[in-house]
């Protein structure tokens, strides 16, 4: 972009007498119309920094790090400001100015081999290759074969509930009544929402039309958050869940194209009905019941929705007319335990359990049943051929699977070990999230 703009705008005038200097600056002007039309009251300085990045001399221009101190100011309270500091003496010996365009808060830099950087407190490692270059597989197989780096986040205080990834950022839920929003780029702390009053239990990203956070908690409450940036303080909108005496909180989210919210609250799955454009018009449609203990997991896939319960079952659900259409569970003698967390890929359905056991159905056929970890399993992610799971022996196992449909197989590659109990997971190009009850959060990726 430098040497473009250098070739573009060298010579004041062309042979023919043009003044690109005229043209530039009126080129300006109309970027800076743009920008005060479409910036929110109290972005003022805001606008006048983009206009100092588009600068007819480079020199002129604002370096990087004042950009993103601008932004930053204007975006997160000073109170909640936790992600790391970069490395200003590193930037600011960087001799190019930028014109910059798009989000500028998920710029990032790359660090080299044996550096270290801090993100609230704990410590940030690379490998000199780009994390983005490599492949899934390979990137498994580093974690598998030991080769894992970690970071840890630190922005909870209290055991995370779940995480979800959408819009350029990662999202966790906590008992701390919070959710936090990361930058995927450099993970740095972006923003959080606070509104609720108890515990948040669960949280998704939805993308129909304009992306959204929906959030819940254990006092019935959800919230739904705009995750367009700039991000709000408040939530567009709140939703209240009736109580009565089998209410024990939300503890599970899913959404469909269809334009439904699925909860799992106490023994029952409530459905929200939405309008078409997500945003205008929540009613409860209806209400599922059939399970004996609390729903603590849904999931979608195929035009099914899947409940887990405590009371050792699964329940299959249609998308369509929400009717039941069967019942899983494990009828062996001995072999029921609570459903703790879900994992569906097309017809491949796979229940964590309480026991430490892993169920793999397939078109509801019960392929295997095989105990992964000792305890508590609190999580299940699926990524391709890689099998997750985190649990009560703080450890996140990595599996294969191969073969196909009721000839699948899970073998264990490996684990990664971590500070506390796992209790969220999710994969997302070549980097696992890890939810931990002491209120950490791990990135961790191939070092290979």
């Amino acid at each position: 972009m430098n040497n473009y703009c250098k070739c573009l705008f060298s010579a004041v005038n062309d042979q023919k007498g043009c003044n690109y200097v005229d043209l530039y600056m009126g080129w300006k002007e109309k970027i800076a119309g743009l920008l005060e039309g479409g910036l929110r009251l109290g972005f003022a300085s805001l606008k006048d920094m983009l206009c100092k990045c588009l600068e007819f001399n480079p020199g002129s221009r604002p370096v990087l790090i004042e950009v993103w101190k601008c932004i930053r100011k204007l975006t997160i309270l000073p109170g909640l400001d936790i992600s790391f500091q970069p490395e200003i003496d590193a930037i600011r010996r960087i001799p190019s100015h930028c014109i910059l365009f798009g989000n500028l808060c998920d710029s990032s830099m790359k660090s080299k081999k044996g550096r270290s950087r801090h993100v609230a407190g704990g410590s940030l490692r690379r490998d000199e290759n780009e994390v983005e270059g490599l492949t899934v597989d390979g990137d498994v197989n580093g974690l598998s074969n030991g080769h894992a780096q970690c970071i840890n986040l630190k922005g909870h205080l209290d055991c995370i509930s779940g995480l979800a990834v959408g819009g350029g950022f990662l999202f966790s839920s906590a008992h701390d009544k919070i959710v936090n929003v990361w930058s995927l780029q450099d993970f740095s702390h972006v923003h959080s929402f606070r509104s609720h009053e108890h515990r948040v239990t669960a949280v998704v990203f939805v993308d129909e039309g304009e992306p959204l956070c929906i959030s819940a908690d254990n006092g019935g409450v959800i919230c739904i958050w705009s995750a367009k940036f700039p991000l709000d303080t408040a939530p567009i909108r709140k939703l209240f869940e009736e109580k009565d005496w089998r209410f024990s909180g939300i503890q599970a989210l899913a959404v469909s194209g269809n334009g439904c919210l699925y909860t799992g609250s106490g023994s029952r799955n409530y459905i929200y009905l939405t309008s078409s454009n997500f945003l205008q018009d929540y009613s409860l449609m209806c209400t599922m019941t059939g399970h004996k203990s609390i729903v603590s997991s849904l999931a979608v896939s195929n035009g099914i929705l899947y409940s887990g319960s405590w009371d050792g079952t699964v329940r299959l659900w249609s998308l369509n007319d929400h009717t039941p259409l069967a019942v899983l569970e494990d009828e062996r003698p001995n072999a029921l335990s609570p459903v703790r967390c879900l994992a569906v890929d097309g017809n491949l359905l796979l229940v964590a359990q309480e026991n430490g056991y892993v169920m793999m159905w397939y078109n509801d056929v019960l392929v295997k049943s095989s105990q992964v970890q000792n305890g508590v399993l609190f999580s299940i992610n699926k990524s391709g051929r890689w099998l997750f799971t985190g649990g009560w022996d703080k450890t996140v196992c990595v599996l294969e699977l191969s073969g196909d449909g009721t000839q699948t197989e899970a073998t264990l590659t490996g684990s990664v070990s971590v500070d506390s109990i796992v209790t969220a997971l999710v994969y997302w190009e070549g980097k696992l999230f890890v939810g931990q009850a002491n209120g950490a959060l791990k990135v961790c990726y191939s070092g290979l």
